[in-house]
């Protein structure tokens, strides 16, 4: 077979691995490109099996091959830039999604080991066998029998691996205290250890105390400040200490070095939102939807933002894709069911908030959105229930809710008791219509219904 037919056909294999990986990364635009370029490919195979000479066919053949093939490895280069194919080249450690670190290579522990003293050396490699024990272990998902093969080596020879890789199963087992205490192990070993720094705010971000979370990630940004993720985490807690300032600036050094990070967009967007910089927001959750189409919170917070700027059409739009991939996400239910009531779409709104109720009965928010709800379509009994169920649930926290419930609570029965007074009075009046005797009984013109006049408990974030 000529040589130029067998590189032809290793393209289209190539051509045909870039594919599925658009696939895999959902650039569904990318993918006919690629596909293009498989059938350039099978094109030239063709025309060189067939001894089929077209100067200017060949030349057009290749130059999209070409085209196609810098095109990819452009995308390729800049996931490798970012550590989106990190999962892809490794050997299972960490699990894809994790984002703590772990050491999958043996050099290091190898060297520690060579570095002890002659009679040393079996305990050296029984540490590092039962390391490796320990990473098939975590690869087979049994995390707490990798945390005990790693503990073991660490009794055998203390060594950064172990004790890296110790305190990522201890985080997988949400054992947050020995996963501290692991990562602080390999940092007495050695303190400019990134993956122990990264694991050690890990843990301590779980134990609830985000300041030495903050440092730890700020060390490790100085040993490693072309990390995304270690970005990601640090704007991370820079957004929950309220600290929003700091934590846009570090994300969009992150979004410098990784502009298309999904996980950055979406960081920075919750920091524009708890800046109440919506506008600014919506951009960062847009893109991030578009970079990964499965990412529910984001198709989430883009709906409530839509939501706040009363694009409540939008928003309920982004609540059905959001339910799509999640249908038991009860803010997401109660939340479409505000946008509906803003639209007057009451019916429709009772709908949602009951499936919200559905999954969580003691959700004392969509009990009071359910209440007015009815209350709105003047349905008084229903709505009476709904606010009595609001009052056995609501935090006391809630007390303006709550008075404002309470009063409305007393008008309705007060209501129902006029209605049914009415309707004994009007039966009682037939009665003696029909016995032809007594005088009429004139029934006073109901009060004007009072209206509502409080909103919906707020949207969910």
């Amino acid at each position: 077979m000529p040589i130029l037919t067998i590189n032809g056909i290793l393209i289209i294999i190539l051509l045909g691995i870039l594919a599925a990986y658009s696939l895999r990364e959902h650039r569904w635009w990318l993918l006919p490109i690629d596909l293009a370029g498989v059938v350039a490919a099978g094109l030239a195979v063709g025309m060189e099996l067939g001894h089929f000479e077209n100067r200017i066919l060949t030349i057009a053949t290749m130059a999209a091959i070409t085209l196609v093939l810098i095109v990819n490895i452009w995308f390729v280069f800049r996931d490798l830039r970012s550590g989106e194919m990190g999962d892809l080249l490794d050997n299972g450690l960490p699990r894809r999604g994790a984002l703590y670190r772990m050491i999958a290579g043996e050099d290091e522990l190898r060297e520690e080991v060579n570095s002890r003293q002659e009679e040393e050396i079996s305990e050296g490699l029984q540490a590092l066998e039962l390391w490796k024990v320990g990473n098939e272990s975590y690869v087979d998902g049994n995390y707490l029998d990798a945390l005990s093969k790693y503990e073991l080596s660490l009794r055998w020879v203390p060594s950064v691996p172990a004790a890296v890789n110790a305190s990522a199963a201890a985080l997988e087992l949400q054992k947050f205290e020995e996963a501290e205490r692991y990562a602080a192990t390999a940092l007495e070993i050695r303190d400019d250890c990134v993956e122990a720094w990264v694991n050690r705010g890990l843990a301590l971000e779980r134990l609830q105390r985000p300041e030495e979370a903050l440092q730890a990630y700020e060390k490790a940004l100085e040993l490693a400040p072309q990390d995304v993720v270690i970005h990601l985490l640090a704007g991370r807690v820079l957004r929950r200490l309220g600290q929003l300032d700091r934590a846009v600036e570090v994300l969009d050094r992150g979004l410098e070095i990784a502009p298309d990070h999904s996980e950055l967009l979406f960081e920075k967007s919750l920091a524009l939102i708890r800046q109440g910089r919506r506008e600014d927001a919506l951009p960062f959750l847009t893109e991030t939807v578009k970079r990964n189409p499965k990412h529910y919170l984001a198709f989430f917070h883009l709906a409530n933002t839509l939501n706040r700027l009363d694009r409540n059409e939008e928003a309920v739009h982004y609540y059905d894709l959001v339910l799509k991939l999640k249908p038991d996400h009860t803010e997401a239910w109660n939340n479409r069911g505000i946008a509906l009531s803003k639209m007057r779409r009451l019916r429709k709104a009772i709908q949602s908030y009951k499936k919200a109720l559905a999954l969580r009965p003691q959700y004392h928010e969509a009990w009071i959105n359910l209440a007015l709800a009815h209350d709105s379509l003047g349905q008084a009994n229903e709505a009476l229930r709904a606010y009595k169920q609001f009052l056995d649930l609501a935090p006391s926290s809630m007390t303006k809710h709550i008075e404002l419930t309470r009063r409305r609570v007393q008008e309705l029965e007060q209501q129902i008791q006029r209605r049914k007074a009415r309707k004994k009075a009007e039966t009682a009046q037939e009665k003696a219509e029909d016995g032809g005797s007594g005088e009429p009984i004139v029934v006073g013109a109901p009060p004007e219904q009072k209206k509502v006049d409080e909103k919906a408990a707020d949207v969910v974030e």
